[in-house]
């Protein structure tokens, strides 16, 4: 297998980041849970299918139970040749945002058989609203671009921000993308997100704000490959993942994993609609694939040291199986850090390398620390110059709060 470093003219790869570091301040803080109106159809993305030259997903909430999808290609401006769906969305109680309390209705449209290589438009109606046009390209070019962020956290407060204000984050994220599309002269096909896209997963507020008129252009023209976060796993008043801890689980921790009641990415899984090819269970691990290009997700908070790892590397070894011959390079993307990029210290990739340096990933995404990294070519931990041989990884800085600067073992970077 040809190594990524080599194809890395003709698959561009922008990682985002803001240098507007400013001074920390921590503010303490305490905000009342808010009853949360949706307009007619909000929080709308273009997910990928488990083959994104003719599958694509596209999902929504909405107010009422039953709306529209309309879709056409690009060259269709007007809709003379649109197809429509009525869509029944799903209302589940037990769904709920634990701070917020809003009511929608999320839609999933798995849409199937579109031509590869194609540009569509499509717009979403509710009772007596529209939604503005949105657009996807499938894959299928013989060269693409795309975006890789991660660690946003998305937030309507501003005094909660260290650093930067709500409007400015989104606003900076927006230009970012800009650039990436300026400095490579070529429009992006989709965006990669590892993780802590929002502040607080458990508040809708913070997933609004993700969506909002600042970043509409984002959300409406590219498609998402998006990777939870710890932050996606927040609770509404503390830094835990867990609503609370039963003591039932105290002498046996790794047994909490497997109870839905307690550890389930509810949040993400409300909000996106990922393909459904993850392991038994942890549905926001999936895999796609893009041209010649596996790309894997592997929800880094289901694998932690009661998790399921095992089970996802046992998942990972069956993907690659199945898909033998229909890829030429691997990228995997989580959102814990591969490595340290403060210290250099593996702190993730050793629960993979194995796997990694056995199937060929090529490259590794992730981020979680506030700060730049990219490793040589390492195979077995140590770097490589084999031609066939090893994987970049990649730790994506924040979206302006809370840098951290370098220091430390640097000699794999």
């Amino acid at each position: 297998m040809k190594k990524f470093p080599r194809v890395m003219k003709r698959i561009m790869i922008f990682t985002l980041f803001a240098t507007l570091f400013a001074s920390l301040v921590v503010f303490g803080f305490g905000v009342k849970a808010a009853n949360i109106d949706i307009k007619g159809v909000d929080i709308i993305y273009s997910n990928p299918g488990e083959d994104c030259s003719t599958q694509i997903t596209i999902s929504w909430h909405a107010k009422s139970r039953y709306s529209t999808l309309i879709y056409t290609l690009k060259s269709d401006p007007t809709y003379a040749f649109a197809t429509s769906m009525l869509v029944t969305g799903i209302y589940d109680e037990s769904s709920f945002f634990h701070y917020d309390v809003a009511k929608f209705y999320k839609c999933t449209v798995p849409l199937k058989d579109l031509d590869p290589d194609t540009e569509y438009i499509y717009k979403i109606r509710c009772d007596d609203y529209t939604s503005e046009q949105y657009t996807f390209r499938t894959a299928g070019a013989s060269e693409f671009t795309f975006a890789y962020m991660s660690d946003i956290h998305a937030i309507p407060y501003d005094d909660l921000e260290l650093g930067m204000t709500a409007v400015k984050k989104l606003k900076t994220v927006q230009t970012l993308l800009e650039k990436a599309e300026d400095v490579n002269d070529t429009r992006l096909s989709f965006i990669i997100t590892t993780g802590d896209e929002t502040w607080r997963g458990s508040q809708y507020s913070n997933w609004l704000e993700w969506s909002k008129t600042q970043f509409t252009s984002a959300r409406k023209d590219y498609l998402w490959l998006s990777c939870p976060g710890n932050h996606e796993y927040y609770t509404q008043t503390t830094n835990s993942i867990w609503n609370y801890y039963p003591d039932k689980y105290s002498s046996n921790p790794s047994a909490i994993y497997d109870d839905p009641e307690y550890f389930y990415n509810t949040y993400f899984n409300s909000v996106k609609a990922v393909p459904k090819n993850g392991p038994e269970g942890i549905p926001s691990s999936y895999y796609t694939l893009y041209n010649n290009i596996l790309f894997i997700c592997i929800d880094s908070m289901q694998v932690g040291d009661y998790g399921k790892l095992n089970e996802t590397r046992a998942w990972f070894e069956r993907v690659m199986q199945k898909n033998e011959g229909k890829y030429q390079y691997i990228i995997v993307y989580q959102h814990y850090p591969w490595y340290d990029f403060v210290t250099g210290e593996d702190k993730y990739a050793y629960r993979w390398r194995d796997l990694f340096d056995k199937y060929g990933v090529d490259l590794a995404l992730s981020g979680h620390m506030h700060g730049y990294l990219r490793t040589k070519t390492l195979y077995d931990g140590k770097v490589t110059t084999e031609e066939k041989k090893g994987t970049v990884y990649v730790v994506s800085p924040q979206i302006g709060d809370r840098p951290k600067v370098t220091s430390g073992d640097q000699t794999k970077t």
